[in-house]
C-alpha cells in the first residue's frame, strides 16, 4: 500500500481521475409552444443558454433532440353543380432548425417532415363555400412524435455555444398542401400548426485537479497517519 500512495501512485490516480471527469453533462430543454404556419412559411428564434464554465471546464460535445407534434385542419369544396367527385387531400409539415448566424454548416442542424392524406367523395356543389354539407368536408389530422437528432463537436460551434449568455437558433417551418379532384371546380383550405421542445445536451469536461484531490485527499491522509 505504501508504494501505491508513493509519487508514481498518486499519478496513476490522477489520471483515473481526470478520465472519470469527462462524463459529466448539462441538459437544457426549451419549450415550443404552439405555433401556427402560414401560407408564407414561419421563421422564428430559440433562446438556448450558453454553457456556462467554471474555472478549466471546457464543452467536448453538443446533442440536439427537437421532438414536434404537428398538427392541422385541411378541407375541400366541390364547386361543379352538377358532379360528384372523389378526391384527394394531402399535408406535408417541414420544420427546420439551424446554427446561429455566421455558423458555417451543410444543410440545417436539425430537419424534420411529416405527411398525412385522405380520400373522400363529395357531391355536387350545394351553394355554400363551407367545407361541409353534400358538397365539402373538411378533416383533423396529425403527425405526434416526430423527432430529429444532431451532433456536433466541432470546434465553432462550441465556442459559439460557451458563454454566459444565450445562443439564438432560427426556426423555419413551412407546409405543403396538395389537392387533387376529378372536376377543375373546387376549392380547398389548410390551417396548419406545430408544438414541441428542443433539448440541448451539452457534454464537458469538469475542473480536473478539484475532483482528483477529493477522492485522492483521504488516501493521502491515511498514509500520513500510519
Amino acid at each position: 500500500m505504501r508504494r501505491i500512495c508513493g509519487p508514481m501512485g498518486v499519478a496513476i490516480l490522477l489520471g483515473v481521475c481526470t478520465g472519470w471527469a469527462r462524463a459529466d453533462m448539462q441538459q437544457i430543454t426549451v419549450a415550443i409552444p404552439g405555433t401556427s404556419i402560414p401560407s408564407e412559411g414561419y421563421h422564428g428564434l430559440l433562446a438556448i443558454a450558453q454553457f456556462a464554465p467554471a474555472q478549466g471546464e471546457y464543452l467536448t460535445q453538443i446533442d440536439f433532440e427537437l421532438a414536434i407534434d404537428f398538427a392541422g385542419m385541411m378541407g375541400f369544396e366541390n364547386l361543379n353543380p352538377s358532379l360528384s367527385t372523389f378526391f384527394k387531400l394531402e399535408l406535408t409539415w417541414l420544420l427546420e432548425v439551424d446554427l446561429p448566424a455566421g455558423e458555417e454548416r451543410e444543410g440545417p442542424l436539425l430537419d424534420m417532415s411529416a405527411t398525412r392524406g385522405v380520400v373522400g367523395l363529395a357531391g355536387p356543389f350545394d351553394g355554400a363555400v363551407d367545407f361541409a354539407g353534400p358538397s365539402g368536408r373538411t378533416y383533423a389530422v396529425a403527425a405526434n412524435g416526430v423527432a430529429a437528432f444532431a451532433t456536433t463537436a466541432d470546434a465553432s460551434d462550441l465556442a459559439a455555444f460557451t458563454g454566459n449568455g444565450v445562443v439564438e437558433l432560427p426556426i423555419a417551418g413551412w407546409f405543403e398542401g396538395f389537392a387533387q379532384a376529378q372536376t377543375d371546380h373546387e376549392s380547398d383550405f389548410w390551417d396548419v400548426g406545430f408544438a414541441g421542445e428542443l433539448t440541448v445536451t451539452y457534454t464537458y469536461v469538469p475542473e480536473p485537479a478539484g475532483l482528483a484531490l477529493l477522492l485522492i485527499g483521504p488516501l493521502l491522509l491515511w498514509r500520513f497517519r500510519r
